[in-house]
């Protein structure tokens, strides 16, 4: 109903602002598109942005010559997403500015509205207002889909919970969305479904603009755990997690609860389990439509295509992801729909027939240079590994050898788990153990929760097990150790200072080579300035006849 009213004041207000200069037309189309834009994402988003332009049309109108800039409208161009300084802002602050933005743009030379648009904002706002805090058809099919694939005895909506409460299986799901407002109604809609399950309260979590860093992380490193070791199964997210953020570990399915109108918005959401170390052999990725509301065949469209130049093309190009969007920018309006439905389609009928000769070539070479870069960089790899001969076992070794030293326990292999993970002895709990290690070992744990004291994150926090090789996925569970890590660089250290003093290593020290000859290395350590040294390293033949070998050359 609220998709016919909008069709409506749509035709009845275009109808009157025809004779309006380009750029007052454009403002006014821009507070139309996003009120489409709006309904189509929830009605608890479509009833605020409503409420802005219902004040804006009480006012009296702007001078028609007045146009706004283009900063002044830019939230109704394309809401913040990870690259907007925007989105790190408290959620209120770009509300409060979303809202001056419509304002704007309905008082620029809109001049007065007519009695039947006055109706017509007055009814939507009535039907909004009733409408906008009960579940709508999507939440429904979201629930019934939790219940048959997350939380199978989870209770109908509304329904009272009977027995035991429900139990989740290990499987997590990603919901994005391009509004706050959407955000926040989904989160009360989908928290008051689950709230009687096991651990209801901790089954949920949002990521979203504004929020501190290290809440970020500890939601990220949450959705990334084992789900049998942590509760949280569904994350609500907006745009703020659209790029740069990793979150396939433990998650295959993701729903669009509104689709962005730009392909390759819609594309990076996407990316955020469709990439590299995703566990699963399938994603999916799901949207909704509405059959009876006959704008959403254009953006079932512009998925469907979407989807598809993915699979042809990797990425959508530059050109096509233009035109697309060329297409969209005046919104879904009531007339033409099919007629753009249609011209999405032809856009994007042969993708490689579409694209510019120039562009194609571009892609190529582009990845041509990209592969090249690849090919170098394992070339230095190889290259490094066989100077250096530095392997996982020789690491592990010196470690232990080190730990040893310390009269500590070597690295033993972890109970239960099928990789080569090895358990760190307690070297802060030694009798007379240097205090200091308690906050090496802090390395190894999980990372502290915002505002938990430390002693209580390190008696719930536990020492995580160390590898010495990539686990080829995200593991929280353990920590890959490599040359830089703290706790190698102290045992490290330890092991040369230890060797050195009582081993008197500091002129001499035999090797075994694959040489048929025998040969002797000598280093001297050069001490001439406290930054910089040199090493003077001098061979010759044992076999050399003629007496003792020639003193070693110094320099320095």
């Amino acid at each position: 109903m609220l998709a016919k009213l909008l069709d409506e004041y749509w035709e009845a207000r275009e109808q009157r602002l025809e004779g309006l200069p380009p750029k007052h037309r454009a403002a006014q189309g821009l507070v139309l598109v996003n009120l489409q834009k709006r309904l189509f994402s929830s009605i608890e988003a479509f009833h605020r942005t409503l409420a802005a332009h219902r004040r804006a049309l009480q006012r009296t109108a702007t001078d028609p010559k007045l146009a706004p800039t283009a900063a002044s409208l830019g939230l109704l161009f394309a809401q913040p997403d990870a690259e907007d300084d925007r989105s790190e802002l408290p959620e209120e602050d770009v509300e409060t500015e979303e809202e001056q933005a419509i304002e704007t743009a309905t008082t620029t030379g809109g001049g007065k509205p007519s009695p039947r648009e006055v109706d017509l904002v007055t009814r939507m706002e009535e039907l909004a207002e009733r409408s906008r805090r009960l579940p709508d058809a999507r939440v429904h099919w979201l629930v019934d889909w939790i219940r048959r694939e997350m939380c199978p005895h989870l209770p109908a909506l509304g329904a009272q919970s009977l027995g035991a409460p429900a139990q989740w299986l290990p499987r997590r799901v990603v919901i994005f969305t391009e509004y706050a407002d959407t955000k926040r109604y989904l989160e009360q809609q989908l928290k008051a479904a689950i709230g009687t399950t096991d651990q209801g309260d901790d089954r949920l979590a949002t990521f979203h603009g504004g929020m501190p860093d290290d809440l970020r992380e500890q939601v990220k490193r949450a959705f990334n755990t084992d789900p049998t070791k942590h509760p949280l199964r569904i994350l609500i997210a907006t745009d703020a997690a659209r790029e740069g953020v990793n979150l396939q570990n433990h998650c295959a399915d993701l729903f669009h609860m509104d689709l962005p109108w730009n392909p390759s918005r819609l594309e990076q959401r996407n990316g955020r389990i469709d990439r590299k170390l995703q566990r699963a052999d399938e994603v999916r990725c799901h949207y909704f439509v509405y059959a009876q509301r006959e704008a959403d065949r254009v953006l079932e469209v512009l998925a469907e295509r979407t989807k598809v130049i993915h699979e042809e093309l990797g990425s959508m190009p530059p050109v096509l992801e233009e035109r697309m969007t060329r297409r969209l920018a005046r919104g879904i309006g009531p007339r033409g729909r099919k007629e753009l439905a249609a011209a999405l389609e032809q856009d994007t009928a042969e993708p490689t027939s579409s694209v510019a000769p120039e562009e194609l070539e571009g892609a190529r070479e582009r990845k041509e240079a990209l592969q090249k870069q690849l090919d170098e960089l394992r070339n230095i790899l190889d290259q490094s590994r066989r100077s250096l001969d530095l392997n996982e076992g020789q690491l592990h070794a010196v470690l232990c050898e080190s730990l040893g030293m310390l009269g500590a326990d070597v690295l033993e292999p972890t109970s239960g788990r099928t990789d080569e993970a090895f358990d760190v002895p307690a070297l802060d709990r030694r009798a007379g153990a240097d205090p200091t290690w308690a906050d090496t070992l802090d390395t190894l744990r999980s990372p502290r929760p915002r505002g938990v004291k430390l002693w209580d994150w390190r008696r719930t926090a536990p020492v995580r097990p160390v590898v010495f090789k990539d686990p080829g996925h995200i593991d929280e569970d353990v920590v890959h150790l490599h040359l830089e890590h703290r706790l190698v660089q102290r045992l490290l250290g330890r092991f040369l200072a230890q060797g050195f003093v009582l081993d008197d290593l500091a002129r001499a020290c035999v090797g075994q080579t694959d040489d048929a000859v025998p040969r002797v290395l000598l280093l001297d350590d050069c001490r001439c300035t406290a930054t910089a040294r040199r090493v003077c390293t001098m061979k010759w033949s044992l076999s050399r006849p003629g007496g003792r070998p020639p003193p070693p050359a110094r320099v320095g």
